[in-house]
């Protein structure tokens, strides 16, 4: 995906991106399992988290019990993706370190 390349090689596209409400975009696809984008948005995400900005986006987002249940029942590729994302956020923050717990990850 374009955006991948883009985002993967570049911090300020990442913020533009996160700006310009990527992140809740990429939120709607992964609670429309049917729509098979889960792939892709899981893997921009595992990207965005990288960034500051991105963090705090998808944090705001309540992603936590989405990727949570992703790693529960995904395919491997999206356990992966999930749990990087799960990194970023824990990641010095120990509300996301909590919430995890509370959902049963660690």
């Amino acid at each position: 995906m374009m955006l991948q390349r883009h985002s993967s090689k570049n911090q300020g596209n990442k913020g533009k991106a996160i700006r310009a409400g990527i992140v809740r975009t990429l939120m709607r696809l992964l609670t429309k399992l049917e729509g098979g984008m889960v792939d892709e948005a899981l893997a921009i995400q595992a990207i965005l988290a990288s960034h500051p900005e991105g963090k705090a986006a998808i944090g705001a987002a309540e992603a936590v019990p989405v990727l949570v249940d992703v790693i529960g029942n995904g395919s491997p590729r999206n356990k992966a993706n999930a749990a990087a994302v799960l990194v970023h956020l824990c990641a010095r923050d120990q509300h996301y370190l909590v919430e995890c717990q509370e959902l049963g990850m660690l």
